[in-house]
């Protein structure tokens, strides 16, 4: 008996925004354009945190907070041309920054949170962020490979 696989569905956001005529899924260009988007989705969940800390975030709270965080990127020179590492286990944090990363107008690197300190290292050393998100355990990894780094 030959095995036949299924049909591979692929999973959709039932809150997709629509576009102005409300007949039309809203497209986006660039991912800062969808972050922008998430404020018109109001208290509707957008993201629900498992693990130790269950929680839900709404998607306007989502958006307040990649908006404050953008603007304090702003604020520390981050914005187009400039490079943010983000190594951090996967959290609404972890969203959060890097939404607000690229709605700075910067480039996002994202790294493996299961990634090593000597990875981390060689994409400082070759890519030169601004900035570095981690954990407190992994920045002082990080610092013995890289002391003068960002």
């Amino acid at each position: 008996m030959a095995y036949t696989r299924k049909p591979y569905r692929r999973a959709r956001m039932s809150s997709a925004p629509e576009s102005a005529d409300g007949a039309t899924p809203a497209r986006f260009t660039t991912l800062a354009e969808l972050a922008g988007s998430f404020a018109d989705r109001g208290d509707r969940p957008a993201i629900h945190a498992l693990g130790e800390d269950l929680r839900t975030v709404s998607f306007g709270t989502l958006a307040e907070q990649i908006r404050r965080t953008a603007h304090g990127l702003a604020a520390r020179g981050v914005g187009p041309g400039t490079m943010v590492l983000l190594w951090a286990p996967n959290s609404p944090e972890w969203v959060i920054t890097y939404f607000a990363i690229v709605s700075a107008g910067a480039t996002a690197i994202p790294f493996d949170q299961q990634g090593t300190a000597d990875g981390a290292a060689r994409i400082v050393e070759h890519a030169s962020p601004v900035l570095i998100f981690t954990t407190a355990a992994r920045a002082g990894e990080l610092k013995k490979l890289v002391p003068t780094g960002p």
